[in-house]
């Protein structure tokens, strides 16, 4: 009785790794793929000041689109993953995470500086 051993290889479709920084209302594209990813707008930042002292950390949560072949499809994420917020999400195997939001706030000085989201999509 002979035995025969396959092996079957799929192609995986994946996004090349890689960090990228969006100001707010502003888009970039994602390096040698078809599709854009924009930051739409920050809904939410109640994270601590830097200048200040705080008993709870907060979080930010930002709005995003993703367009591909002429479709919009519009997300939030947060800096921190509790309740109904996420870090994270996957559109179309298109993996999108948050790895911050800068966005300076100083007591002293409650002037809002240039806002921008830290994305790594993979």
């Amino acid at each position: 009785m002979a035995a025969t051993i396959g092996i079957v290889s799929c192609k995986k479709e994946s996004v090349n790794k890689a960090t990228y920084t969006i100001k707010v209302n502003e888009c970039t594209p994602a390096a040698g793929e078809n599709f854009i990813v924009c930051f739409d707008s920050l809904i939410t930042d109640s994270r601590c000041p830097i200048d200040a002292i705080c008993v709870w950390e907060g979080f930010a949560l930002a709005k995003f689109s993703l367009h591909q072949n002429g479709n919009v499809i519009t997300f939030s994420l947060s800096t921190k993953a509790f309740q109904q917020y996420h870090q994270d999400t996957t559109i179309n195997k298109i993996k999108i995470s948050l790895q911050n939001i800068l966005y300076k706030t100083i007591v002293k000085s409650p002037s809002v500086v240039t806002t921008s989201a830290m994305l790594k999509i993979n």
